[in-house]
């Protein structure tokens, strides 16, 4: 069984110009939708932040900011983020990562809701995050 299209082509319920103009007028959208996909996902800004691109992180910065994003959405995804983490032990900065992520587990057991975003923002920002216990 075929597409709708080719089904209605088949019963002679169009021309066969109309379903080729049909299809070419497809695969442009289709063309434009996946050219368009990919331009968000290949600029940071507007990558969302999930698991999948921390596998793929190409930079220990990279990945730190992804893991923002993903802890702030997911806490309880830290045991995965530790995980992803170690695949950038060859990378410079990598074993510091792999530090900071389980210093970062260990902290998100201690705090409240509330409390989290603040210390996964400090803990993970861009120039030297800290770990100091968050004063009131």
């Amino acid at each position: 069984m075929g597409t709708l299209s080719e089904e209605i082509l088949k019963s002679g319920l169009i021309s066969p110009e109309r379903h080729a103009r049909h299809t070419a007028e497809k695969r442009v959208r289709d063309e434009a939708e996946r050219q368009k996909n990919h331009s968000q996902l290949t600029a940071k800004s507007r990558r969302p932040a999930n698991l999948l691109l921390l596998e793929h992180a190409e930079s220990v910065s990279d990945f730190k900011q992804t893991a923002l994003g993903v802890l702030i959405e997911h806490p309880e995804a830290i045991a995965d983020v530790v995980r992803f983490a170690h695949q950038m032990r060859g990378k410079p900065g990598g074993k510091r990562l792999i530090w900071l992520m389980y210093k970062i587990r260990d902290g998100l057991a201690k705090l409240s809701a509330e409390e989290q975003e603040r210390f996964l923002r400090r803990a993970l920002r861009k120039a030297g995050g800290t770990l100091e216990p968050l004063m009131p």
